[in-house]
């Protein structure tokens, strides 16, 4: 029996859906199975675009060709600049988009953005409660498993934040109180994760929606007021529940005398800005042999302790900015201009022309969170799988831009 094109293809749709919600729900368990499961939807993809090729529009154009764009010319500027494995390093960390794209030829509609949703807070749940009771079913390290719940608490904050401004119909009640309950414990997640970077994201991630309402509800005086409300409540509890040495360590997150933490960033920090002024037009490389070296000089100039001179200078133990601006200014130069573009002007050019809805807000939101984090985390290169989930937020804001309002 002959079995025609369209049924492989309808088989294959079917298949890669279902790989892509096990893709997202294995960010949340165990990077190295992530890995796995994207070698089978990479599989999958190509079966489909080799079908399917003539009715494939892809979605998000300008940001995923901006994207190659950054690939093409950050393989070029390591192959002149990086005298170690800078090549591979940066396409390692820049070739994760295509799980965006993977995600948007299998996702194609709302009940298939719901469904991810809903894995998305499955996952984010889990993750908390591995971290509150230490359970150890998650198999991400501990970094890892911070950055990653703390990107899945704003985009679960942002689409309660969102569904709010439907408060006066009664069916979705149930659903803003069922959300406040799981926000209170992932925010409890985010605070037994010690994370008090994470604690001033979540602070910033709210803060920047409360102003995108503002100018979006054209000052609508009642709704703002509630949302703002609703956002100080949220904050607050966060407070409540985070346990008290969480509460202490917060007040020392500005603190650039006798803090390890703070003053190594300030060293890693300074090593990039003078990797990029020895090489400003291509940057020095993206392995960690052509950044530590600038990185131990600074250690070496500033002098700020006999232990972080141990740490940087004998033990080599750090060897980039911890940062992914300071990482993309002293690896790739003056590329840094292309990710900015991306980042700031063409991501939020898209969700701003969009049509609002609870899902585009709270990718959208997720993702603020993710480049918030991003200040003092190398989120995009060296915890590779927190990007991963910034990528599948991304493209689930580009599928969400593109459906049409009523179909929500």
């Amino acid at each position: 029996m002959e079995v025609s094109k369209g049924n492989i293809l309808k088989k294959v749709n079917i298949a890669g859906e279902i790989i892509i919600y096990l893709f997202a729900f294995s960010m949340f368990i165990d990077s190295k199975l992530t890995m796995k499961i994207g070698y089978v939807l990479q599989g999958l993809s190509l079966i489909k675009i080799g079908l399917d090729y003539k009715n494939i529009k892809l979605k998000g154009k300008e940001i995923y060709l901006t994207f190659i764009i950054i690939l093409i010319i950050g393989i070029i500027f390591n192959f002149i600049s990086t005298n170690g494995d800078g090549v591979n390093k940066f396409m390692d960390r820049n070739l994760k988009f295509f799980n965006g794209i993977m995600l948007i030829l299998f996702i194609d509609n709302w009940k298939k953005l719901k469904n991810l949703l809903y894995i998305i807070i499955v996952g984010s749940l889990l993750l908390s409660f591995d971290i509150i009771n230490n359970s150890k079913y998650v198999k991400l390290d501990f970094i890892r498993k911070r950055g990653i719940l703390t990107v899945a608490t704003g985009f679960t904050i942002s689409y309660w934040l969102e569904i709010l401004k439907n408060y006066k119909d009664k069916k979705k009640w149930g659903e803003i109180i069922i959300c406040f309950f799981i926000n209170l414990y992932l925010l409890k997640g985010v605070g037994y994760s010690d994370s008090r970077m994470g604690f001033l994201v979540i602070i910033g991630t709210v803060g920047i929606y409360l102003l995108y309402i503002i100018w979006k509800l054209k000052f609508d005086f009642k709704k703002i007021v509630g949302i703002f409300l609703a956002g100080c409540i949220i904050l607050s509890l966060f407070y409540v529940v985070a346990p008290p040495q969480f509460k202490s360590e917060i007040k020392t997150s500005f603190q650039t005398k006798n803090n390890f933490s703070n003053e190594a960033r300030l060293i890693m920090w300074q090593g990039s800005l003078d990797a990029f002024y020895s090489s400003p037009i291509i940057g020095v490389g993206s392995a960690v042999s052509d950044t530590q070296p600038f990185v131990i000089k600074a250690a070496e100039k500033m002098n700020r302790s006999k232990n972080l001179n141990d740490a940087f200078i004998r033990r080599k133990a750090f060897g980039e900015a911890h940062s992914i601006y300071f990482n993309f200014l002293s690896q790739t130069g003056l590329l840094i201009i292309g990710y900015l573009y991306l980042l700031f002007y063409l991501i939020p050019k898209r969700f701003l022309k969009s049509q609002r809805n609870e899902i585009l807000s709270g990718c959208f939101f997720g993702g603020v969170c993710f480049l918030l984090y991003g200040i003092t985390w190398s989120v995009w290169g060296y915890y590779g799988v927190v990007q991963n989930f910034f990528q599948i937020l991304l493209s689930m804001m580009i599928v969400a831009s593109e459906l049409k309002k009523e179909e929500f």
